[in-house]
């Protein structure tokens, strides 16, 4: 079966795509070492950052606030509670909620990578001007913030071949 041809909008949101995540690709390879070094993940940096800045905050705050499933937050932190960075407690008002709290270790840990982690990141960002780095921080804020607002009506799979419709 012959593909249906895309469309330019599809084909320049296609294009889009694979650079953006080239891009975010190259960029991650640029700060992995920082990362490597003292035993971090992007995502165990984000969570601890998240926290040393705002405080003690339930998993699906955290997730929304990352852009990330509420499962794979579930399993970063996991980790990072078995690592000592940080702890589950729960809230003294409302029983219910777990409230995720870095710790003295997660804090020291964090203050560690962060400068090595800033210093790699401005050193890649650096390649670009001062106006094209904002203008870029602009675009992808936009970005993001308007997928939220994108719904795509559900896709409806071909008939398979050599069935006959039924009406």
């Amino acid at each position: 079966m012959r593909r249906k041809p895309i469309t330019e909008d599809q084909a320049r949101a296609l294009a889009l795509f694979v650079q953006l995540a080239r891009a975010a690709d190259a960029v991650t390879a640029e700060v992995q070492p920082a990362l490597v070094r003292v035993e971090l993940t992007h995502g165990q940096l984000g969570v601890l950052e998240l926290l040393a800045g705002e405080g003690p905050m339930n998993l699906r705050q955290i997730a929304l606030r990352l852009f990330r499933s509420a499962p794979n937050m579930t399993i970063v932190v996991d980790n990072l509670e078995r690592a000592g960075l940080v702890r589950r407690t729960r809230d003294r008002e409302d029983r219910r909620i777990v409230l995720v709290t870095i710790t003295p270790d997660g804090r020291e840990r964090f203050e560690d990578a962060f400068p090595w982690f800033a210093e790699r990141l401005a050193a890649l960002v650096g390649r670009l001007s001062t106006a094209e780095q904002l203008r870029l921080t602009r675009l992808c804020a936009k970005l993001r913030d308007k997928s939220r607002d994108v719904t795509v009506a559900p896709r409806v799979a071909p008939p398979a071949r050599g069935r006959a419709a039924t009406a």
